[in-house]
């Protein structure tokens, strides 16, 4: 029916059409449900896939941004970045710039910590490793910083439910004697290194 539908599309010269699929995985093998839909948008327009950056990719990004504004970080400290803050780029990039003007260009561990927010992915994570561990001060705490900072109880509910899914999976898969290799090449897109601190 889509490829119908564009099919009868009169004029691209006037027309927008805007195919956003979020739940199939491209393919390149023969015989790909989604080929002949690319295949018929690349005549008249573009097709890109709008993959998620890894966090690798993304530490990239800010040593690169840091670079070219003279600030100065390490690789190390770049990647404990979005580990604290989260994957959203404009932020990273936001937070960035603004400790480079407190530490003077040179960003520490230290700066990031006393200047940086943790993301609400990271502290619903950590709220939910508290539970798991019995750790109830703990979670207290950070449910405070939740209220405190006004978040949406359904979104951190919704990242909880993501982390107890993970841990579900992680069970299943000791059972069956799998490894943490193993799992890197189902959760996280095959990235060894993509869920680390997120443990």
């Amino acid at each position: 029916k889509l490829v119908s539908f564009l099919e009868s599309v009169g004029s691209y010269d006037s027309s927008v059409v805007i195919f956003f699929n979020v739940s199939v995985k491209a393919s390149q093998k023969s015989g790909d449900r989604q080929g002949a839909m690319r295949s018929l948008i690349k005549k008249h327009g573009t097709v890109i896939n709008c993959k998620t950056p890894s966090p690798a990719e993304i530490t990239d990004i800010l040593l690169t941004a840091a670079s070219e504004t003279g600030a100065q970080i390490s690789r190390g400290d770049a990647s404990y970045m979005v580990e604290r803050c989260g994957s959203d780029v404009t932020n990273l990039l936001s937070e960035l710039a603004k400790l480079s003007a407190l530490c003077g260009g040179r960003i520490t561990r230290a700066a990031i910590d006393q200047n940086t927010t943790q993301s609400v992915d990271v502290k619903a994570y950590l709220l939910a490793s508290h539970v798991i561990s019995g750790r109830r001060g703990d979670a207290y705490r950070v449910m405070e910083e939740l209220f405190e900072e006004r978040t949406e109880p359904v979104a951190v509910l919704a990242i909880m439910s993501g982390a107890f899914i993970d841990l579900y999976r992680a069970k299943l898969a000791s059972a069956e004697r799998k490894t943490a290799d193993d799992m890197a090449g189902v959760v996280g897109g095959g990235d060894k290194g993509e869920r680390r601190g997120r443990g």
